[in-house]
């Protein structure tokens, strides 16, 4: 996001949709936007913490383990309050104010625990396919007025908490329906609402993004869309546990399988390559786009809890929008640009990189594959290496035994974030083209001038990677290699 903003990007941005861990910083730049290096420089302060350890605490803590037992809080509300305490210091939904440029709309999402049967807007469907179980939620005004509540009163920690609510290790939030008495639904519904974590349903937060958009074309108008994907899934190449017949080693493992969150993860996986396909991002191919311009998205296949609504239900969403309508046409499939910016793409960006070849590190001779002689190739498969080896469960850690502070963590992301953003010549020269073609000649111009001034910097900048070495595994640690940093 920060680095949007020195594109001017983020000013254009007119919705901002967010899934699982990354609903932390989707709800803290909505909350305080990022004006200055000042507050780029507090919000990463907030979000290094070690969030992970401070429910554990919390969780253990007999002041909020005899609650678990007798009342409503749990262990998703103790995260919110983790957060609430660490970031938004008891900010409630009315406290984002109205959009404007540089802040957008925000749709925190998560996942249905139950079907939802004859609600217009407590399911997001979107890309989904028509299986009747893949329910996502938005948090929206609609959404909530169709429940007899008022989002302006929730906490965004609480919206947050129940976008990250991993399965197995979480429990649902429960919103209260305050109309499952009344005729709203035509049929029995349920009292309460159950959400998790976004993932399973949406792992990308697009769902919402598009039938945002669809809303905003009533049917009628065809707008310009450009889709940012920003991908943090991680493809840690360091996992040998093949090599072991019983792979508990912990504690934990002992009382909560580890299969299960291989298996859950593993599903996400399947659905985040799917959804990436249906939006001309098909990762599996030899030329698989960074940034297509051209994709087409089918609208009318929300298939909202069997109702088969689409576009003319109304704006639920994004009523702050006035589009000027074109009669007597209707709007079916969007055509949109799709920027997918990953982390696990980092190699692509080298001089042999291709996407075919994204799985090399699972053996470690094959890095050689992208080797030439450029200084700045090798500093990337060691920024690669770095990334993809990073926790994603609510504190900056690397996978494994080793060691490494925060701060180098964090700054890594920060530099990944700016390389595949400002050094992916392929993507930046497709963006300033569509931005032209759709008339905003102004920001093309803008951005080709500030990538042509960073080119040239570039040429003396080098890849930033923390110094770190790669330990092989050992008795003690037999699972795994991993990266100890090197102060």
């Amino acid at each position: 996001m920060s680095q949007l903003r020195h594109f001017g990007l983020f000013d254009e941005v007119t919705a901002l949709s967010s899934v699982s861990g990354g609903s932390l910083a989707a709800a803290a730049v909505s909350l305080k936007p990022l004006t200055s290096e000042a507050d780029f420089d507090v919000m990463a302060s907030q979000l290094r913490r070690d969030y992970l350890s401070s429910w554990v605490y919390r969780s253990a803590n007999p002041i909020n383990f005899v609650p678990t037992l007798t009342s409503g809080k749990n262990a998703t509300r103790i995260l919110a309050d983790v957060f609430d305490t660490g970031i938004y210091k008891g900010a409630v939904y009315g406290d984002l104010g109205e959009r404007k440029p540089g802040k957008p709309s925000l749709y925190i999402n998560s996942s249905h625990a139950h079907r939802f049967v004859g609600a217009d807007s407590l399911t997001t469907r979107g890309l989904n396919s028509s299986e009747a179980s893949l329910q996502g939620f938005t948090f929206t005004d609609a959404a909530f007025k169709e429940i007899g509540s008022d989002l302006n009163q929730l906490r965004l920690a609480d919206a947050v908490a129940a976008s990250a609510a991993y399965p197995g290790l979480f429990v649902p939030l429960a919103l209260k329906n305050f109309n499952a008495e009344t005729d709203i639904y035509h049929q029995a519904s349920p009292k309460f609402l159950h959400l998790y974590d976004a993932g399973s349903s949406d792992n990308l937060g697009v769902d919402a993004l598009i039938r945002a958009y669809s809303e905003i074309l009533v049917g009628t108008q065809d707008l310009s869309c450009l889709l940012i994907l920003v991908d943090a899934h991680v493809n840690d190449r360091g996992d040998l546990s093949g090599s072991l017949a019983d792979t508990r080693s912990s504690m934990i493992d002992y009382v909560i399988s580890p299969s299960i969150y291989r298996a859950f993860d593993s599903l996400l996986e399947q659905r985040r390559e799917w959804q990436l396909d249906m939006l001309g991002v098909p990762l599996a191919s030899d030329q698989s786009f960074r940034f297509n311009p051209n994709v087409n998205i089918p609208l009318k296949n929300y298939a909202f809890s069997g109702k088969g609504n689409s576009v003319g239900r109304g704006r639920h969403f994004a009523v702050d929008e006035s589009p000027a309508l074109t009669p007597s046409r209707s709007i079916n499939h969007a055509n949109c640009a799709v920027w997918h910016i990953g982390l696990d793409r980092l190699l692509e960006l080298t001089k042999k990189g291709n996407p075919r070849k994204r799985n090399a590190f699972f053996q470690q001779a094959a890095a050689d594959e992208y080797r030439d002689d450029s200084y700045r190739d090798n500093q990337l498969i060691r920024l690669d290496r770095f990334v993809n080896s990073i926790q994603t469960n609510y504190k900056l850690a690397l996978n494994g035994p080793g060691r490494c502070d925060e701060i180098p963590i964090q700054n890594s992301l920060f530099e990944a974030a700016r390389v595949l953003m400002t050094t992916d010549t392929d993507s930046s020269t497709k963006l300033v083209t569509w931005l032209k073609e759709n008339h905003r000649e102004n920001l093309s111009q803008n951005i080709s001038d500030l990538l042509a001034s960073k080119a040239m910097q570039d040429q003396k900048e080098l890849v930033q990677v923390p110094r770190y070495l790669v330990q092989e595994p050992n008795s003690s640690h037999p699972l795994a290699s991993w990266i100890n940093c090197i102060k």
